[in-house]
């Protein structure tokens, strides 16, 4: 998929989100 192609699709905004919640399930579970 083009880059370009990627930043305007409406996908983009989900898979931020899901690597957002990955990221704070992580710092979560490295704080203890």
């Amino acid at each position: 998929m083009p880059l370009e192609e990627f930043v305007t699709s409406p996908k983009r905004a989900e898979i931020l989100a899901l690597r957002e919640a990955e990221y704070q399930r992580l710092t979560a579970r490295l704080a203890g």
